[in-house]
């Protein structure tokens, strides 16, 4: 079960369009029953990099690590590797947007359990705040 707000979707979007304006691409949203994540960026009809894109509700600094699905960086990267293309994770935090490819970060369970989604709980990889470029 995704659980996306519109408010979500719209924060989504404009994170999307910022990307694009600045790496002069086009966007293509992966089809959900086929891919992990959400967006492949094009230039000229040609693929540059797959991205995945998470708001948060924080500053930057408020944690210390970024925390994703284990689930989504294992995707990222067999698609990147395969394609011969980068994959970035992009968060979205309350005073900033940062991008990383490098993923070296402690893997460990966890997850919300305040949903009653048992899709919640997972492996999560906890990417250290250093390893962001902000735009």
């Amino acid at each position: 079960m995704k659980h996306e707000s519109a408010k979500d979707a719209a924060n989504e979007q404009a994170v999307l369009e910022r990307l694009c304006k600045r790496w002069k691409c086009e966007a293509f949203k992966l089809p959900a029953r086929f891919y992990e994540l959400d967006y492949a960026l094009l230039r000229d009809g040609v693929l540059k990099c797959f991205i995945e894109i998470k708001c948060r509700t924080s500053a930057q600094a408020t944690y210390p690590t970024a925390i994703i699905g284990l689930k989504k960086i294992v995707t990222g990267q067999m698609l990147a590797d395969r394609a011969g293309v980068p994959f970035y994770l992009v968060i979205h935090w309350t005073d900033t947007i940062g991008y990383t490819s490098t993923f070296n970060g402690e893997i460990r369970s966890g997850g919300r359990y305040d949903r009653g989604d048992d899709q919640d709980a997972d492996l999560w990889m906890h990417i250290p705040i250093g390893q962001f470029i902000n735009l």
